[in-house]
């Protein structure tokens, strides 16, 4: 089943909205606080990236680019070994990530009841 237009740009204004609130400081945490990142290591982490996400829509399996690309900053800070992984800021991102679903599902799920109340 096809998912509907409406749903997709909803997503798409919703991401939006996201980076133009926070995505300076998801970039410049990204880019700058888990590792040190080169040219050369970040044409690694963007094609790592690239990979991991075409092989994965090749599966069916839907993943998010920008958790792609924290991995494989975080891949890369290992591989190196000679600067190391910022492990507490990593920890606190995985946190977030975990805490990330349930909070979207109990969002939703009050935006819907107030739709439904409203408007239905």
């Amino acid at each position: 089943m096809e998912t509907p237009l409406w749903i997709l740009a909803y997503g798409a204004f919703g991401t939006c909205v996201g980076f133009w609130i926070m995505g300076h400081r998801v970039i410049k945490t990204v880019g700058t606080k888990f590792t040190e990142i080169n040219p050369y290591c970040g044409f690694v982490v963007e094609l790592g990236s690239a990979i991991t996400v075409v092989i994965a829509s090749k599966l069916g399996i839907p993943v998010s680019l920008s958790l792609c690309i924290v991995g494989s900053v975080v891949a890369v800070g290992m591989v190196r070994g000679s600067v190391p992984v910022n492990w507490p800021l990593f920890r606190n991102v995985f946190i977030a990530w975990v805490v990330t679903f349930p909070l979207s599902g109990l969002f939703s799920v009050i935006f819907m009841a107030i739709l439904k109340y409203f408007f239905l």
